[in-house]
């Protein structure tokens, strides 16, 4: 009948935009330089895109269906996430979704490094589904760290022109710092180079 081919021909088109928009929502994730991984409301991984095989060493076929906490977080964080994930299930509260956190993560091999998260609960019917955008900022907070005391040893070395003033202000800034302990030896009589 001209009705049932007309369906067939509008369920055809239909099915061809659904892979058009599937492919280009495929090509964005792929192309972030973010790693984006998406969990389901169990808890397991549903979504892991390039950025997040780079950034957590694992390839998108060894997490999806896993549990997040236990492919991400590390050991003594997991149960707060699962309890995090009880809590938005049970009262629709997340007091970390729509705002960016900073927490440890953990690499396939155990290793941590300090990332930066921005969690959204993705709206569509069903249980919930939740989207998070990280970013690896340890060398972000490295870098930081480097520049106040590089700003903080040239203020020390500017506040005086006693030497041992000095020596000892700026063993003060290394020692919690840089090391367990300083030495400091001078080349030279400073008696004689101050004369």
């Amino acid at each position: 009948s001209v009705a049932a081919i007309l369906a067939l021909r509008r369920l055809d088109r239909t099915e061809s935009a659904l892979r058009k928009s599937e492919a280009r929502n495929r090509a964005i994730l792929e192309s972030s330089i973010d790693a984006i991984l998406a969990m389901d409301h169990r808890g397991n991984v549903v979504e892991f895109n390039q950025a997040a095989e780079r950034m957590f060493r694992y390839r998108r076929s060894e997490v999806l269906g896993r549990p997040l906490a236990d492919a991400i977080i590390p050991p003594r964080l997991r149960e707060a996430h699962r309890r995090g994930i009880a809590r938005y299930l049970a009262t629709g509260e997340g007091p970390v979704l729509g705002t960016k956190v900073e927490f440890p993560a953990m690499r396939s091999d155990g290793s941590t490094f300090l990332a930066e998260i921005a969690i959204q609960r993705t709206r569509a019917p069903g249980d919930p589904v939740f989207t998070g955008f990280i970013r690896d900022i340890s060398e972000q907070r490295r870098t930081e760290a480097s520049l106040r005391y590089l700003s903080e040893a040239g203020r020390v070395l500017t506040e005086s022109l006693d030497l041992d003033t000095i020596l000892e202000r700026v063993t003060g800034l290394a020692v919690p710092r840089l090391a367990d302990w300083c030495l400091v030896e001078l080349a030279g009589d400073p008696e004689a180079a101050s004369s």
